[in-house]
C-alpha cells in the first residue's frame, strides 16, 4: 500500500517509496507535535510559557520552517493559529469534532513579528 492516514490527512506515495519509513516518521513527528498528545513537545512548551525555552533540534527547525513559510506567504500559513483554532471549535483530533456546529465566529491570528 502507498497511502496512509496521519494528522488528519491522507498521505499518498508514489510507488516504490519507503512507505514504512515516511509512516515512522509522520508517527514520529504527530506524537512530537500534536495538539492532542498529552506527553508532546509542543503541548510541554504550551504549558510553561515562559517567553525563553529550550526546545529540541528537532523542534527549532520546525518552527524556523514555519515561521519561514507565515513570512513568505504574508501571514496566511502561520504557526500562531493556535487561539483562533480553539475558538473555531477544533479542540480535539478530527474524527471527535462534530460535523456541524454551524457558523463560529473567526478569530484573529496575531502577527509574528512586534
Amino acid at each position: 500500500m502507498n497511502s496512509f492516514r496521519s494528522m488528519g490527512c491522507d498521505v499518498q506515495l508514489p510507488y516504490g517509496a519507503p512507505v514504512d519509513a515516511v509512516r515512522a516518521l509522520f508517527d514520529e513527528r504527530d506524537a512530537r507535535f500534536s495538539r492532542f498528545n498529552d506527553s508532546s513537545e509542543l503541548n510541554a512548551l504550551n504549558a510553561n510559557p515562559l517567553g525563553v525555552a529550550v526546545v529540541s533540534e528537532d523542534f527549532a527547525s520546525m518552527l524556523a520552517l514555519s515561521i519561514d513559510a507565515a513570512r513568505a506567504t504574508d501571514g496566511l500559513i502561520s504557526p500562531a493559529v493556535g487561539a483562533a483554532l480553539l475558538a473555531a471549535g477544533y479542540d480535539r483530533d478530527f474524527h471527535l469534532v462534530p460535523r456541524d456546529v454551524g457558523a463560529v465566529e473567526p478569530a484573529e491570528v496575531p502577527p509574528l513579528e512586534a
